[in-house]
This record gives C-alpha cells, sequence and structure tokens, in this order.
C-alpha cells in the first residue's frame, strides 16, 4: 500500500524540476496528442497487413 501512495505522490503530486515544475501526468497529458496509437503505427510503418501482437498478450503466449 505504501509504493501505491508514493507512486500517486510521485506523478501526480510532486513536481518535477526537469519537468519545468510539471508532475509526469501533466507532461504526459500536454504530449498526449504527439504519442501515435497502435493502429496508426501499423497502418504507417508495417508494409504487409499482418496484425501486431504485442509480447504481453495473451494471444501472443497462447501461440508460442
Amino acid at each position: 500500500m505504501k509504493l501505491l501512495e508514493w507512486q500517486n505522490f510521485y506523478n501526480y503530486k510532486r513536481p518535477h524540476a526537469s519537468l519545468n515544475g510539471k508532475t509526469p501526468n501533466e507532461k504526459l497529458l500536454e504530449l498526449e496528442h504527439l504519442i501515435p496509437i497502435q493502429p496508426d503505427v501499423t497502418t504507417k510503418y508495417w508494409e504487409k497487413e499482418v496484425e501486431i501482437i504485442p509480447r504481453n498478450s495473451k494471444m501472443y503466449y497462447r501461440n508460442r
């Protein structure tokens, strides 16, 4: 429980000098529109019509 409290404080309440006084969450929200979502990346950079399955998905481990 203490770790979750610390993570919440660190990411949502504590200003960071390296982020010009913003919290990591505030910086993420500021840059969120620049972060591509997976279908956009797949469409733009994948030459084949193959679905990209993230390694952490159940499907990835089931097919191995």
